[in-house]
């Protein structure tokens, strides 16, 4: 049986503007001993800018508790936003003695998201939420809304609207079950759930009425 990668996950950290780290954590169907893991992160890129990309290696993670694990630390990291959603992506490989074993795609945006008396907060800064409701999305109808101002959508947790929000600069609200979005909780675009049945907390109060009983997911 082909040794491949079972699983992969990212842990982001983008606190701090002047370095943001990405830590790869992969689990293969079939570990071996020395198995390691390569790749890199290339970026940024903007569908409303002109950029310059760079590629960020990965390096091994000594630090992580996971044995199959890897770093790359991107100085000066454009961070994703609605206004700009800037984007890395690259390839993490599974090498053992020399070989490649496998190899899977990632695409990442650098954001934080934190919710507050003020609202809503993208990279430490509130911003002002227009949303609209849709339950289909083509990529001409996302850029007519993201030139109107919209810049949250309540959709269904599809994976083609939420590859249209990564790239075009939309925070993504499912009204559905929390475990629902565990595809979609490491895209830049995830933000989070309604609970129709939750009544809004008084933090909320500055969300538009179509938000209120938020529960974030992507922060």
């Amino acid at each position: 049986m082909r040794n491949i990668i079972a699983s992969l996950s990212l842990d982001i950290d983008a606190r701090d503007p002047a370095c943001a780290i990405v830590r790869v954590h992969v689990t293969p169907n079939a570990p071996q001993p020395d198995m390691e893991i390569r790749g890199r992160l290339m970026g940024p890129r903007c569908s409303y800018a002109t950029t310059i990309e760079v590629a960020y290696a990965f390096q091994p993670d000594g630090g992580a508790d996971a044995p199959l694990s890897a770093v790359a630390r991107i100085p000066e990291a454009s961070p994703w936003h609605p206004v700009s959603p800037h984007l890395y992506d690259g390839p993490v490989e599974l090498w053992h003695a020399g070989q490649l074993l496998d190899r899977q795609p990632v695409r990442l945006g650098l954001r934080t998201l934190s919710l507050g008396p003020a609202g809503l907060r993208v990279n430490g800064r509130v911003l002002p939420l227009s949303v609209r409701r849709v339950t289909t999305l083509s990529e001409a109808e996302a850029r007519v809304l993201h030139a109107e101002g919209v810049n949250v959508l309540i959709a269904p947790p599809d994976a083609a609207v939420f590859t249209i929000a990564d790239h075009l600069g939309f925070l993504v609200v499912c009204e559905t079950p929390a475990e629902t979005l565990a595809p979609y909780r490491q895209r830049p675009s995830c933000l989070g759930v309604i609970d129709p049945a939750l009544m809004a907390a008084p933090e909320e109060a500055t969300l538009p009425v179509e938000l209120l009983g938020l529960r974030m997911i992507g922060a």
